[in-house]
């Protein structure tokens, strides 16, 4: 039987298609092995899945048909009808619908390595200056030592974030080794030392030793990122920040950080982890996102609360190394 729609979609007149074979259709014979043993298969399953076929037109490209199988009852030879919905344009829509959002991941990826990088350059243009700063004053090299390995430091942090960036863009291994919770803070501590005197009064609650399941260099960051956003949250004065380490049983940990700010809106608080949102009015709004994308792989949690007796608290929750 004729049928126009068929013709018209392998781009063809009814007559062209009428007793035409793969050959004359351009199909070539394995193709039309393969699509015969996907028919058999279909009619031999009590439960037929649809079936997907792609063909190449005379004209026009590929085309993609999803659809189910009839088994005519001709005991001459064997025939079937194929019943099918043309899905091309769907599927093009789908797969732009796919490069769109892979788009925007990169976007958002390479905004959060440049935010990363700032952060790390930013201390080491801190050291730098400092380092200047005390050759003028003709300090001793032991002085000098200090700043420029501080300097050093911070730059060797930046090839870390860009390594850690690139695993969380592709999916790669996360596994690594054991974190030292009190070393990680220690690092922090110096990373933001010159901040620290300016503007925070730091107390600290911690064990003697704690392992967490993460790399240190990604516990560095998330604490880098969680402990810089807390002091500037003091503004230009001086202000109180707390930072308690402390085991929710044998294979958990809790880190808390806060300080006695204005606090966040509580709207705001609760989109805080979101990528672009931020309380600062030059912030990205991608430190934290990141924290959140860290930990998530890491199998932890972090959350923002307000601190009893004004401020903000940030929980970050790790799985501790067995």
């Amino acid at each position: 039987e004729d049928s126009p729609r068929a013709a018209a979609l392998m781009g063809l007149t009814p007559d062209a298609l009428r007793g035409a074979t793969d050959r004359d259709l351009g199909i070539a014979p394995e193709r039309t092995r393969d699509t015969i043993e996907r028919f058999r298969a279909a009619r031999a399953s009590a439960a037929p899945a649809p079936i997907e076929l792609t063909f190449e037109r005379a004209e026009g490209g590929p085309r993609t048909l999803v659809g189910r199988v009839i088994a005519l009852d001709d005991p001459s030879e064997e025939r079937y009808v194929f019943v099918a919905e043309d899905v091309t344009e769907l599927r093009l829509l789908q797969s732009n619908l796919i490069r769109a959002d892979r788009l925007a991941s990169l976007g958002t990826l390479s905004a959060s390595i440049g935010h990363e990088i700032a952060n790390s350059t930013a201390v080491a243009m801190a050291d730098v200056q400092l380092s200047m700063k005390l050759v003028e004053r003709g300090e001793g090299p032991e002085v000098l030592r200090g700043a420029l390995r501080d300097a050093h430091a911070a730059l060797l942090r930046t090839a870390a974030v860009l390594h850690d960036m690139r695993a969380l863009a592709i999916g790669a291994d996360w596994s690594g080794d054991d974190a030292d919770v009190c070393a990680a803070v220690d690092d922090v501590k110096d990373l933001l030392r010159l901040l620290l005197e300016r503007h925070a009064v730091l107390h600290e609650t911690r064990p003697a030793t704690a392992l967490a399941a993460m790399s240190h260099s990604r516990l560095v960051q998330i604490l880098l990122n969680v402990m810089r956003n807390a002091v500037e949250a003091l503004g230009p004065g001086r202000g109180n920040l707390w930072l308690a380490v402390s085991r929710l049983g044998p294979d958990r940990l809790r880190i808390e950080v806060s300080d006695d700010g204005p606090g966040i809106e509580p709207a705001l608080r609760g989109r805080l982890f979101e990528p672009f949102v931020s309380t600062k009015e030059a912030g990205t709004g991608l430190g934290l996102y990141v924290c959140r994308l860290l930990l998530t792989r890491a199998g932890g949690s972090i959350e923002a609360t307000e601190r009893s007796g004004g401020g903000t608290k940030i929980r970050l929750e790790i799985p501790a190394a067995g």
